[in-house]
């Protein structure tokens, strides 16, 4: 029952991610993550060691609860879109492992589905006309995909 009730929970956030992220373009996208985050340390970082990198969206949050803000950046390079995560620490600036990310209409939505310790985020996006999405968590700085589905399709 308890297992019934998350997988409910996790449709139907999901479906609300996918219609609100219908809308963006990879334009407007760019326009984001540029204007506000240009005087974002991590954002600083990942330009400043990435250069071949443009970022099409990022979002900010404590995705690994530690305290401090994390960064997460849907990026294009050469003609591959990517996702990472940056994170601060003591010993500076940190990445996650990439993964293949949509190639248009992306959208990065944060949602605790568990109320666990970490924060889920949902990244959805399409390539031309397929649809599709997933759920991320960051576990030991290795982006885990926990669910998700048509990802294949718009990446």
């Amino acid at each position: 029952m308890k297992r019934l009730s998350k997988i409910s929970i996790i449709f139907i956030v999901i479906v609300i991610t996918m219609l609100s992220g219908c809308g963006k373009t990879e334009k407007a996208g760019n326009e984001q993550a540029a204007h506000n985050y240009e005087d974002n340390k991590l954002y600083i970082d990942f330009k400043e060691k990435f250069p071949n990198r443009e970022a099409i969206i990022c979002e900010h949050a404590d995705v690994t609860n530690d305290g401090l803000e994390d960064l997460i950046i849907i990026y294009k390079e050469d003609k591959n879109t990517r996702l990472i995560v940056a994170t601060d620490s003591s010993e500076g600036v940190k990445y996650t492992n990439e993964v293949p990310a949509p190639i248009e209409n992306q959208s990065i939505k944060l949602k605790n589905i568990d109320d666990e310790k970490e924060m889920e985020f949902i990244v959805s996006g399409s390539k031309r006309g397929n649809l599709g999405y997933a759920i991320f968590r960051v576990e030991n700085m290795v982006l885990t995909d926990l669910f998700g589905d048509g990802m294949e399709d718009c990446c």
